[in-house]
């Protein structure tokens, strides 16, 4: 065989990268063990991708656990020959081109071996069956025939029709759960890209974890990557909002035996909900940690959070911040479509919402780094709420307490326009506008479960 269609160097790298590294859950349904001449190494990577299935995080020990249970030929003391390091800036994903690339070329070149005598016609049919072969290897994922997706279609709209004559949910459309006119106009679909962007304390962490409340209890799970608040305050911002709890006596400690008893009610009920949160800022271990997460929890339409958009570190950074926030919004995009979840990423919005005149209500121009994200995303809702800009009232007199819209700037699977909802500060509360009573930060909070002590100097509770 020639030569240079074997590189086992190349082969070592991918190797050692893939044990030692975190990037092989990113690409894993990419890889195939074939793609590799050396028998030990193809076993190395398929023992590798069976942690991956598991759920099991990758590493040495686990690798080498895993070969064992294979009963393969190659021992723990060969593993870590292997997976010596090499040296290679190259990543995972690049070195898969190559390694591909070269198993393609052997594969031709070994056809051509077996074309070199036997009847014409037979040699050419089957050169056609050979080349098809390896043609779908390589490509079975790019391209489908319009067949394909008839019958699921059919099933898919046939089964929304019937879910809303019986007053139900269709199962293969994501909604808030927590604003019934935005579930009627917008829902979600899977692999939607949705920004919910908005300036400071306008609630949009709020927003998202009413959503993600309401879409894990309906049986979806649910990933949370808190990289601006921490966990611990992120699960307990999501029992106030449960438990209808007044956030800032839960974190002063304000509260009484029943409210005490409250809170655990509510955090016992968030606890069995299908709800992981993370805090790693890091695209790349977000991402691996995402697919193992989807991996065990394959039913339902998955619900990704990115809290928030700015914030995610690009390990491959570009010349700007620009160019490295595009790069990461294309990624989630791509992440949304790989898995076929709905990625959803807060985002700021810039200063100039701030220095404009008006009701400072926000639009497309005003994302930070807007040009990608536009462009990425299906949908782009915006919050806005006028009491934080002091507009207490609308022009035809009527009161703007506790109102927040909710504006789709741009909708890729459903139009464009505005839904009201009610924001109950004092809970981080998002539900119908009108549903319940019109709440401010600057009224006094009282009510059961609440000690009331002397308000603590300096404080005042965050929107969030």
């Amino acid at each position: 065989m020639n030569l240079r269609n074997i590189d086992p160097q190349l082969e070592r790298a991918f190797l050692e990268k893939a044990v030692n590294g975190k990037e092989l859950p990113i690409i894993a349904d990419k890889v195939k063990t074939n793609y590799f001449s050396d028998a030990k190494i193809r076993e190395c990577i398929q023992a590798s991708l069976n942690c991956i299935l598991s759920g099991e995080k990758i590493s040495p020990i686990s690798v080498s656990r895993e070969l064992r249970q294979m009963n393969s030929r190659v021992k723990s003391t060969e593993l870590m020959d292997l997976i010596e390091p090499t040296g290679t800036n190259t990543d995972c994903a690049t070195m898969l081109e190559q390694i591909r690339d070269l198993f393609v070329r052997r594969e031709v070149e070994l056809l051509g071996r077996e074309l070199s005598g036997g009847n014409l016609p037979d040699m050419i049919g089957h050169a056609q069956t050979k080349l098809l072969d390896i043609s779908s290897d390589i490509v079975s994922e790019q391209s489908s025939k319009a067949s394909d997706f008839v019958q699921e279609s059919i099933r898919k709209v046939e089964a929304r029709r019937e879910a809303r004559l019986n007053n139900q949910k269709p199962e293969d459309i994501l909604f808030s759960y927590c604003v019934d006119e935005l579930d009627k106009l917008f829902p979600y679909q899977q692999d939607d890209l949705v920004i919910i962007a908005a300036r400071p304390a306008m609630g949009k962490t709020s927003f998202a974890l009413n959503q993600a409340i309401g879409q894990a209890a309906s049986g979806n799970p649910v990933y949370f990557a808190s990289i601006e608040v921490g966990k611990q305050r992120l699960f307990q911002s999501m029992t106030c909002i449960k438990g209808k709890l007044n956030k800032g006596n839960v974190r002063s400690g304000r509260l009484d035996e029943r409210g005490v008893l409250e809170y655990e009610a509510a955090a016992n009920a968030i606890g069995k909900l299908p709800i992981t949160i993370s805090k790693s800022p890091a695209l790349i271990d977000l991402i691996s940690d995402i697919r193992m997460w989807r991996i065990k929890n394959p039913h339902g339409i998955g619900c990704i959070y990115f809290d928030y958009l700015q914030l995610i570190q690009n390990e491959i950074r570009g010349r700007s911040r620009e160019q490295e926030v595009s790069a990461i919004s294309r990624t989630l995009k791509e992440l949304a479509k790989d898995l076929g979840c709905v990625v959803f990423a807060l985002s700021q919005l810039s200063r100039a919402v701030e220095s404009r005149g008006g009701d400072k209500r926000p639009i497309m121009s005003d994302l930070r780094e807007s040009g990608a994200i536009e462009q990425d995303a299906d949908t782009v809702m915006f919050l806005y709420r006028p009491e934080y800009y002091d507009f207490m009232a609308d022009d035809e007199g009527n009161s703007t307490i506790g109102l927040a819209e909710i504006i789709i700037g741009k909708g890729r699977n459903m139009p464009t326009g505005t839904v009201k909802a009610q924001f109950i500060g004092k809970y981080g509360e998002f539900t119908n506008w009108g549903q319940a009573p019109s709440d401010s930060f600057s009224q006094p909070v009282t009510g059961g479960g609440v000690i009331n002590l002397p308000p603590v100097n300096g404080y005042s509770e965050p929107s969030f």
